[in-house]
């Protein structure tokens, strides 16, 4: 996929980066909740931060905008050893000076996970010198 095009709701599938208008921010799809119906779920990120996006509600016949590229997981670590695991987007920013080290991993699509229909998970380990 290279040029933003608009899918219905219906469509998603987890992995897909999304934005709910033109000019919105890029959310990746970390969840679906069942293949199809009316009480089609999708939880939602942050593409840039990772952070869950709660307060989105998308209608089943609601179209949205599909950006380009692909979902990772990123796993930042503090000096401590307590490491967060986040979902983002290839736009990922991480906070400079922060004292956190930070590695990727590509998601793979999980179409009979539970408790969720189709979510996210993370694949084999990238090394971070090639994901440079």
């Amino acid at each position: 996929m290279t040029e933003p095009i608009r899918r219905p709701v219906s469509q998603l599938r987890a992995g897909d980066l999304i934005a709910l208008d033109d000019e919105g921010t890029a959310l990746v799809v970390c969840a679906v909740s069942q293949p199809l119906g009316a009480s089609r779920r999708v939880e939602l990120a942050e593409a840039s931060t990772g952070r869950p996006v709660p307060w989105v509600r998308l209608d089943l016949h609601e179209a949205v905008l599909t950006l380009p590229g692909r979902a990772r997981w990123v796993v930042a670590t503090d000096a401590q050893g307590h490491a967060e695991q986040l979902v983002a987007g290839d736009d990922f920013q991480a906070s400079a000076g922060d004292g956190r080290s930070y590695a990727w991993w590509p998601v793979e699509v999980d179409p009979l996970s539970r408790p969720g229909w189709e979510e996210l998970r993370r694949g084999p380990r990238r090394d971070e010198a090639s994901a440079a």
